[in-house]
């Protein structure tokens, strides 16, 4: 027993030095994690910091601009090139908000966007909110719709990238609008999550009017072209393939494929139910690529089941380059649920 007990004594300054570093490394960890929500971080260093050219606005009551910064050069290894807004704003207090609920509303769609100076947003904004409206943020496109209903600290964090604008290799204005609208919303019928919108002050309380100038990178127009995809059914029956909770239909794959750039679907191709060999689209629409953007081909399963998300098959990652732009010797991919799938992508000009 004393023995034992020597033992552990001559142990313990070891079992705490080692406790010592584990703490400093999860401190090490937590203070990573906590600088990636700061706005300066390493990461998101800028690059080629703008300048407005023009600037108007007029700040609601009790706000402060405390943020503001384009970087138009921004690019990341998993992402795409373009312009990256940051902006955050502070209410030193709630009367903005108290006078807004004062007349009816129930606080605020902050409508914000960037595009080539003389071009509309990709949508009207009407049109945006005649469909069910989560309150939290809408994403269409280049516009970036946000919800706000309490005097907190609001930040603004989104990229544009060059790719969506369309334009021209060269030297181009831009501008970035955010504007405060009044809303009130009304409960939906069908889903309580979900709200409609029921009315929406015409004149904003606040816009943000700024005007910048930006250098575009030139853009290549290509469409990607799919001669086969079939499904691997050596690794087992087809129909034990589709792990769902609930079983709907007859278990084979629902095959479809998509292209990304970024994080952003580009072109989703329909769906050829309980098949093999894919029989849907084979040519995506056309779109326009930067020679920094990543780009994804990826083929799934669609998964009838609420429960479930549809289940990635094949997923290959690239910036243009890296993929084959021959229609006479496309690239062939494989995995463990895709014996084959021929892709090329074209490019057009």
């Amino acid at each position: 027993m004393d023995c034992n007990l020597n033992g552990m004594i001559r142990k313990l300054p070891a079992f705490c030095l080692l406790m010592i570093l584990l703490g400093t490394g999860f401190s090490a960890c937590k203070k990573k994690r906590k600088d990636r929500d700061r706005f300066d971080t390493d990461e998101e260093v800028v690059k080629s910091q703008a300048s407005f050219d023009t600037l108007q606005y007029k700040p609601l009551s009790g706000m402060k601009i405390t943020r503001l910064s384009l970087d138009t050069n921004h690019v990341r290894p998993r992402g795409t090139w373009g312009v990256m807004a940051r902006m955050k704003v502070d209410f030193q207090d709630s009367s903005a908000f108290v006078k807004l609920r004062e007349r009816g509303f129930d606080g605020y769609l902050v409508d914000m966007y960037v595009v080539p100076q003389g071009t509309k947003a990709d949508r009207k904004f009407t049109e945006l909110l005649k469909e069910k409206f989560l309150k939290s943020f809408l994403k269409d496109g280049n516009r970036q719709i946000k919800y706000i209903s309490d005097a907190e600290s609001f930040k603004y964090r989104r990229k544009f990238s060059f790719r969506s604008f369309g334009l021209p290799a060269g030297r181009h204005n831009l501008n970035f609008k955010i504007a405060f609208l009044p809303v009130k919303f009304k409960p939906d019928e069908q889903l309580n999550k979900f709200v409609r919108v029921d009315r929406i002050e015409k004149k904003p309380d606040f816009v943000f009017n700024g005007q910048f100038k930006c250098t575009t990178p030139p853009l290549k127009k290509v469409r990607v072209k799919v001669s086969k995809i079939l499904f691997n059914n050596d690794n087992g029956k087809a129909k034990n393939s589709d792990f769902t909770l609930l079983k709907i239909g007859s278990g084979y794959p629902d095959l479809y494929w998509k292209i990304l750039a970024g994080r952003e679907t580009i072109f989703k191709a329909q769906r050829d139910k309980n098949s093999l060999d894919y029989k849907g689209d084979l040519t995506s629409k056309m779109f326009y690529c930067t020679e920094k953007d990543m780009l994804t081909f990826a083929v799934f399963d669609h998964d009838v089941s609420v429960f479930n998300r549809d289940d990635l098959l094949l997923r290959k990652k690239g910036k243009l380059a890296d993929f084959s732009q021959d229609l006479s010797n496309p690239d062939i991919f494989s995995s463990k649920k895709i014996k084959t799938a021929a892709v090329v992508f074209e490019v057009i000009q």
